[in-house]
């Protein structure tokens, strides 16, 4: 994904498609919430989950691991920690709740922008079909670091809709390692580590 395909007036929002039994047909948007409206339009090629102990995360990537270990792909890169599930009529809900935090890496010719933020989402999942889906009710981020030439159209940004992944528990590890190793180095410091 380039940043050169993002026109300000550009209208869409993002599918997964499946591949390699890692895909979904679910739909959400990331947008800006500022003046442009920008939507930030991808197809990835991996939605996959990983059930943790504390948390569970999702990883919605269009770049494979090869593409990551390569570094000079462009793409985007969704990784969403829940981690906690509301309980319906034991946990409050609040309009500022959080339930889970959320990183975008956006790679675009040889540029790297990583977002970050929080939000609140109604997670589901399918044991049999060994799939989570999450309702993101509101997810609020903004640019957290970038390289020199990388610009910024989304802060601050929103996530809103549903996710949906299939659970790849190895998978979700390498690619988080990959696209973590390729942040710290394309940034010049430890970004993105998440101790199991």
């Amino acid at each position: 994904m380039r940043w050169a395909r993002f026109p300000i007036a550009i209208i869409g929002c993002l599918v997964l498609q499946a591949c390699s039994g890692f895909g979904s047909s679910e739909r959400y948007t990331i947008q800006s919430r500022g003046e442009s409206g920008v939507r930030l339009v991808t197809t990835p090629t991996v939605a996959a989950w990983q059930a943790g102990s504390i948390s569970s995360s999702i990883i919605l990537s269009e770049l494979t691991i090869d593409d990551l270990l390569d570094g000079n792909a462009s793409g985007v890169i969704v990784h969403i920690d829940l981690y906690w599930s509301p309980r319906p009529g034991r946990t409050p809900i609040d309009p500022t709740a959080t339930n889970f935090a959320l990183r975008v890496l956006v790679l675009s010719d040889g540029e790297v922008g990583l977002y970050g933020g929080g939000g609140f989402g109604w997670p589901s999942i399918d044991e049999a079909a060994g799939t989570i889906s999450l309702d993101v009710t509101g997810c609020s981020f903004s640019l957290l670091e970038r390289t020199g030439g990388f610009k910024d159209l989304l802060t601050p940004g929103e996530l809103r809709g549903e996710v949906t992944a299939r659970r790849a528990d190895a998978l979700v590890e390498r690619l988080q390692r990959a696209a973590s190793q390729l942040a710290s180095n394309r940034l010049g410091a430890v970004h993105w580590v998440r101790a199991n």
